[in-house]
């Protein structure tokens, strides 16, 4: 795997040199240039050439919003990670950042030690830049080709649930689905975003304010509604149940042990939903790093559903959605711009 030229800013002294130090253990990253302001980094950027990017959220001078919003006109195939607090504010600025195009995230940790602290950003850093180097080597090789439009088959009975699935690059690409649908949308949404707690409920407060749809972070118990989305919170599992076949579905909240290293999985919510509604619901796997959701889209199609997976060239990161079609659980691979029509025509 070729080294990527990596620019590291962040205002903080003592974090900084943590963060150096975890990503000098990197074999992918290779450190050109450090800065200690937003400005510093935006005067170092052409000088140093980076393919990666490391923003501190909170910063004097120019924030990481403002210094990804400066830099956004010459990023090119440079590659942006936010790093943020664990803080409400931090989060809706980081989740803002990822729509600008960031890459992705990782939240700083409050471990016990500077060695535990550096281990933690070590693992979260080391899946980025293996996701950043896959995606340049692609792209290096080939660009894909858009896949072709497709007519989705429409179910024998009138689907009651759709569930969606992602990860890296995800609230971008929510961002481009979600908006689109119909507030009178007749069913009710649940969705799986890996990300922590403070960040979920944030996702769900930015979604509301960009969709005619209903978005809210789930509640153990919460009766599904139509034109309703559903996120699944931080840290907790989500999944269907009922008192009766005949009753009203609820959402259910769980601290099952971690399916793929993540709380809440996709592949949790997405088994639920084979048994719960078997033919009577949608599947959409979205841009994300790992397998998570490939063996629950499996069971939905299995029992029935419709499925679709997000295609190569539109996706951040094509992991979940390539792994899906790999078991042969995606029925239909479309585009990121093509994925709510697809929606709306097999619910509507």
């Amino acid at each position: 795997m070729p080294q990527l030229r990596v620019l590291v800013a962040d205002d903080s002294l003592a974090f900084r040199s943590i963060l150096v130090d975890a990503l000098s253990n990197l074999p992918a990253a290779r450190i050109v240039a450090l800065a200690a302001n937003g400005q510093e980094a935006v005067e170092k950027f052409d000088g140093c050439s980076p393919d990666v990017v490391t923003l501190d959220v909170e910063m004097p001078l120019l924030d990481g919003l403002q210094v990804l919003e400066r830099l956004k006109p010459r990023l090119g195939q440079t590659a942006v990670i936010m790093v943020s607090g664990m803080t409400r504010q931090g989060a809706k600025t980081t989740l803002r950042a990822l729509e600008l195009g960031a890459f992705g995230f990782v939240t700083k940790p409050e471990e016990s030690s500077p060695e535990k602290n550096r281990e933690f950003l070590r693992q979260e850093l080391s899946a980025l830049f293996e996701a950043i180097a896959l995606k340049r080597s692609a792209s290096a090789v080939v660009s894909p080709a858009r896949t072709a439009p497709t007519t989705p088959r429409l179910p024998t009975i009138r689907p009651k649930v759709v569930g969606i699935g992602s990860s890296t690059g995800g609230p971008q690409a929510l961002a481009e689905i979600l908006p689109r649908l119909p507030g009178d949308l007749p069913v009710p949404v649940l969705l799986v975003q890996h990300m922590p707690p403070v960040f979920t409920a944030s996702l769900a407060e930015g979604m509301a304010a960009k969709c005619a749809l209903k978005v809210v972070q789930a509640d153990h118990g919460m009766i599904l509604k139509a034109g309703t989305v559903y996120v699944a919170p931080g840290g907790h599992h989500m999944r269907v149940a009922s008192n009766s076949p005949s009753g009203p579905k609820r959402a259910e909240l769980t601290s099952d042990p971690l399916e793929h290293f993540c709380r809440p999985s996709v592949d949790y919510l997405f088994r639920s939903l084979a048994a719960n509604y078997r033919a009577g619901a949608v599947g959409v796997i979205l841009t994300g790093m790992g397998q998570d959701g490939a063996q629950g889209l499996l069971a939905m199609r299995q029992a029935g559903a419709a499925t679709v997976g997000q295609d190569q060239a539109t996706s951040t990161v094509y992991g979940m959605p390539r792994e899906a079609q790999l078991v042969g659980a995606v029925e239909n691979q479309l585009p990121l711009d093509r994925i709510a029509e697809w929606i709306v025509r097999l619910v509507g």
